[in-house]
């Protein structure tokens, strides 16, 4: 799948989906509330191999109204709880403050290990302070990115649905 985010304006930007079956799907968001947060899940996801998160399911023909909908509107919340999406959705939540250079990975790391012994689930083996700099790295590549393109300009990025070894790409093009 094609993730391609075009830069309207500091402010805004569009993200178009070009799943690997032709179909597609766009949005305009804004920057301040999404960007950051979509470009995490990627890394996140990513760097794990995840396919059931966020972009996975998008890759998946899941439409970004449907994996809304299904995380707020879920009538089992422990089987939600239990979710990949929602696993995702919660080292993406205490990677956040990482990514911003308000907390460490080892406080991270402790926080998840905390909540998910609270919900009796288990700590993704792949969740390690090496996971996280890596994450981190790849998110300072994406920022690096974003800041280039120009106004109207477009970042593409690279989601193999697949489980595939090969490393997902980004690019950006100027138009």
């Amino acid at each position: 799948m094609r993730i391609l985010l075009r830069k309207i304006s500091d402010a805004k930007h569009r993200l178009e989906i070009v799943r690997d079956d032709g179909s597609r799907e766009a949005a305009e968001l804004a920057s301040r509330s999404f960007l950051i947060h979509d470009f995490l899940h990627y890394a996140v996801e990513t760097e794990a191999g995840l396919k059931a998160s966020f972009w996975g399911m998008l890759a998946s023909g899941r439409t970004l109204a449907d994996v809304h909908e299904s995380m707020a509107k879920a009538t089992d919340r422990v089987a939600l709880t239990r979710s990949e999406a929602a696993m995702t959705e919660a080292v993406v939540g205490a990677l956040t403050g990482v990514i911003q250079e308000r907390g460490d990975a080892e406080a991270a790391i402790a926080g998840l290990t905390n909540l998910f012994q609270a919900q009796e689930r288990e700590l993704p083996t792949w969740l390690t302070v090496t996971f996280v700099e890596r994450v981190r790295e790849q998110m300072r590549r994406l920022r690096g990115e974003w800041r280039s393109v120009p106004f109207g300009g477009e970042m593409a990025l690279t989601f193999s649905s697949a489980t595939d070894a090969t490393s997902p790409t980004a690019r950006s093009r100027r138009r």
